[in-house]
């Protein structure tokens, strides 16, 4: 049994969980990002992909529902401490052209709301960009575009 598991078991004991939310808390070890198009001030259109934690893969945003070069907002749930993210505005393992950073969960899990992908370039590498992730580097080309321009993402733990 994870130490995850132990906890909820013993939350459950004391009363501070209850055995019906047991069951969705215990059942943590996915990790889900996801992508939204609108850009005119609130996520709009949305997709996800929900991974197990231990996944070491990447993924084009061409193969998804939000499409290439549409993406303006992103977010991620129960992302573990440890895990990474690394988002690109060209396609997986080609030549960055415009912006590409990488955060770290520092918090396990972390979740958080929307964040704006453009807003990440007002951050510098080892500054917390929200409480629990931390941006790892990062490349903006100045004068690059960097909203609607996300073409894959890479994830690792």
């Amino acid at each position: 049994m994870s130490l995850f598991n132990k906890m909820a078991v013993a939350m459950i004991a004391c009363g501070w969980l209850t055995a019906s939310n047991a069951a969705s808390e215990v059942n943590t070890n996915t990790v889900t990002i996801s992508f939204a198009n609108n850009k005119s001030g609130e996520p709009g259109k949305t997709c996800s992909k929900s991974l197990p934690w231990h996944t070491n893969d990447y993924f084009n945003l061409s193969n998804m529902e939000c499409g290439n070069d549409q993406a303006y907002y992103f977010k991620v749930e129960n992302f573990p401490a440890g895990a990474h993210l690394k988002l690109s505005s060209d396609k997986c393992n080609s030549t960055t052209d415009n912006f590409e950073f990488t955060v770290r969960g520092t918090k396990h899990p972390f979740q958080m709301e929307w964040m704006k992908i453009s807003e990440v370039k007002n951050y510098q590498a080892g500054q917390m960009i929200k409480p629990g992730l931390k941006l790892v580097d990062r490349y903006f080309k100045n004068g690059g575009s960097y909203d609607g321009k996300l073409s894959c993402f890479y994830y690792w733990y």
